[in-house]
């Protein structure tokens, strides 16, 4: 059974049980209770309902690798989400989106389409089927692309440990279905020979462990070794592979919530660039033609090291920082409050500044520092 994972805000109190109403009345029936020539074909499976031990943001960023789809909803504009949201269109299609009615999807997603949903009685009959149509269609040997990242950059190729999971999965199925029916068949026929019959009760015992957490721990093996290690923290990153992109070291792409609001940061960071003799580009200084969606994309697969300002947690900068960190992209972080950076990124390295002279002045010296340190580790 192929699983279909869900990323959606949770949410506490009465906005926890907003969201719980939400996926049991219209994403896990419109997901379990697809059946195909009178089988379920998915398995619903939300982040919070996991119960592993270890790093949930490894975890979540697993299933994001390796589910066959994935349904996000956007409603509320979760930051959290939209990370998730750039992490998934980075590795694979097979996405779904989601939202209350009257949501405005940010500029990134801005031209995808969202299924609709209501908060009330009766409104999940029209929101469900659209959503299994999108799932059946998932299920065609010739997936049509739904990212708009893979769309972008064709180099970005889809990770082939994904379908050698899905081969070895699909096999035991089916060998553990086979070997049912020989039991079946057996205890029908009552044979004598119980040596037989108990083979096969192994054989079948065996299948059914080897689809459960053997497998599961080898996806994740698969995954786990691509994870990097950077000092101290432990960065998640699947390293989507990228070939035949041309990567200028010299140059840094800057994911910020555009405004003047803003400005000032930018100019400190690229003035602290040019002294560490790098280059800063933002997408507002983008002047080639064509999609600028696809330009920032491409921006970021041929940037050596890409910074993101957390501040406000806008969307487009949570997304775009999903992207980067799947190509295995050098990041660095910036907030002016702690409180402001969204979960999924909390164990990366943050610069933290307020827009005082002083403390501006501070953050140059420290993004020269981190701006050396990054070339020397280019070598």
């Amino acid at each position: 059974m192929k699983e279909c994972f869900v990323i959606m805000p949770i949410g506490s109190g009465d906005a926890y049980e907003t969201y719980h109403n939400r996926y049991k009345h219209i994403i896990e029936p419109a997901v379990q209770d697809l059946k195909i020539d009178g089988e379920q074909v998915f398995r619903s499976v939300r982040a919070d309902f996991v119960s592993k031990s270890g790093s949930i943001t490894r975890d979540l960023l697993t299933r994001l690798y390796r589910s066959a789809a994935v349904i996000a909803d956007l409603t509320d504009l979760n930051p959290n989400v939209f990370y998730e949201l750039g992490v998934r269109h980075a590795l694979r299609s097979g996405t779904i989106l989601i939202a209350l009615k009257g949501t405005k999807p940010p500029f990134d997603v801005g031209d995808l389409r969202v299924i609709p949903y209501e908060d009330r009685v009766g409104a999940e009959k029209e929101a469900i089927p659209q959503i299994q149509e999108i799932l059946k269609s998932l299920l065609e040997s010739e997936l049509p692309i739904d990212s708009p990242v893979l769309h972008a950059i064709p180099q970005l190729s889809e990770l082939g440990e994904v379908k050698e999971y899905e081969a070895r999965l699909t096999s035991i199925e089916r060998d553990r279905e086979v070997l049912r029916a020989q039991l079946d068949i057996s205890e029908r026929a009552n044979l004598a020979n119980q040596g037989t019959l108990e083979a096969l009760r192994k054989a079948i015992e065996n299948l059914i462990r080897q689809l459960s957490e053997p497998e599961r721990r080898k996806a994740a093996e698969s995954f786990e070794s691509m994870v990097q290690k950077r000092k101290e923290n432990i960065e998640i990153s699947p390293a989507a592979k990228l070939r035949d992109v041309e990567v200028d070291r010299e140059s840094i792409f800057v994911l910020m919530p555009l405004g003047q609001k803003l400005e000032p940061i930018y100019d400190v960071i690229q003035q602290a660039a040019q002294k560490a003799g790098l280059r800063t580009m933002r997408a507002d200084q983008i002047l080639a033609g064509g999609s600028i969606l696809d330009q920032i994309f491409e921006n970021i697969a041929h940037s050596g090291l890409i910074i993101a300002d957390l501040t406000g947690r806008n969307q487009n900068v949570m997304y775009e920082l999903g992207i980067a960190n799947t190509m295995g992209k050098k990041t660095l972080l910036l907030a002016q409050n702690i409180e402001e950076v969204p979960f999924d990124v909390r164990h990366q390295r943050v610069l933290v500044y307020d827009m005082s002279f002083k403390d501006v002045k501070i953050l140059e010296e420290k993004l020269i520092a981190s701006f050396k340190q990054y070339i020397d580790d280019e070598g």
